[in-house]
């Protein structure tokens, strides 16, 4: 994925002063990983040319997370549960963190044929 398509997916998002206050090394780095995460999590599933925008987006929203949630990279939560629901699962890491964004979730489902299950904030 090109790093520029992911800058410009943040030119018109509401957290891109989040994403643009990261140094540029980092953000690409989290771009490369939250990559792997979205592809591994619609395995064996292949982005298709009519799903570039949300296999992007997808990619885009994951990197936001690792950004804001760097504990994700340290491998703090590495132990992974899993909780599923009329045939639909969600994969957690200890003490409940997702393993991908709420949002990159979502678009990866949608990718996927298997929507995550929403989660509600309150």
């Amino acid at each position: 994925m090109q790093y520029q398509e992911i800058e410009k997916y943040f030119e018109n998002h509401p957290l891109k002063e989040k994403f643009s206050s990261f140094p540029d090394d980092e953000r690409r780095s989290c771009v490369s990983v939250a990559e792997r995460d979205i592809l591994a999590a619609i395995h064996p599933v292949v982005p298709q040319h009519s799903e570039a925008d949300i296999f992007l987006a997808a990619v885009a929203e994951q990197t936001l997370f690792l950004l804001l949630n760097p504990e994700n990279l340290t491998g703090i939560n590495s132990g992974v549960s899993a909780v599923s629901s009329a045939g639909e699962s969600r994969k957690f890491g200890q003490a409940g963190a997702p393993l991908l964004g709420q949002r990159a979730a979502g678009l990866a489902g949608m990718l996927s044929g298997a929507p995550e299950m929403k989660l509600v904030r309150g």
